[in-house]
This record gives C-alpha cells, sequence and structure tokens, in this order.
C-alpha cells in the first residue's frame, strides 16, 4: 500500500515516540518503520498495526486518503499483462471475423 509518508511521521513525532517504540507498539521492525516514513510503502497488516497504535482509521493514512484504495495494489506489470491479454484478443477475434 501506499502510505502518506509524512502523515505517519507526524503522527510518531507527536506522540514523541522513536521509530523504535512505534516498531514494538506494532511488532514490526524498525526498518518497516523507517521505509514507512521515507517511501510511504508498507503492507496492509503494517497499515493497520500504524493506524491502531495511533488511534487512528487506517484510511487516513493512505496517501490519496483512500480514494482509490483499490487500485494501490495495481502493478505496472499487471497493467501491462492486462493490455497484452487485450490485444492479443483483439487479435484473435479479428482473425475469427476476417
Amino acid at each position: 500500500m501506499l502510505l502518506n509518508a509524512d502523515m505517519i511521521k507526524q503522527q510518531r513525532q507527536q506522540r514523541g515516540w522513536t521509530q523504535e517504540h512505534v516498531a514494538a507498539l506494532c511488532d514490526i521492525s524498525v526498518r518497516t518503520v523507517q521505509r514507512a516514513e521515507k517511501t510511504g510503502i508498507a503492507s496492509m497488516e503494517t497499515t493497520q498495526s500504524l493506524a491502531v497504535a495511533f488511534s487512528v482509521e487506517y484510511i487516513s493514512l493512505l496517501a490519496d486518503g483512500g480514494v482509490t484504495r483499490a487500485h494501490s495494489s495495481v502493478s505496472v506489470t499487471h497493467l501491462i499483462m492486462l493490455g497484452s491479454a487485450t490485444f492479443l484478443m483483439g487479435l484473435t477475434l479479428g482473425a475469427i471475423f476476417l
């Protein structure tokens, strides 16, 4: 998931918590907290754990506020594969009807 990295850091700093403290509360590694704060990348489980630790809804931690969260797990590879499959299907259908 793509999180609002600034929001994660802000939530932690407002409470005066270290990254180590957040990691312990969430039962995740310090590296995972660092990654979430730097890149905004985290799993659904980590996002939910952070939300519980900060007493906020997990949607509020998402980079887009949850507006397009259904699409956040779609990778470029998936989109390319889908486009290729659609193209090949078009070619096949075109050959059938010619």
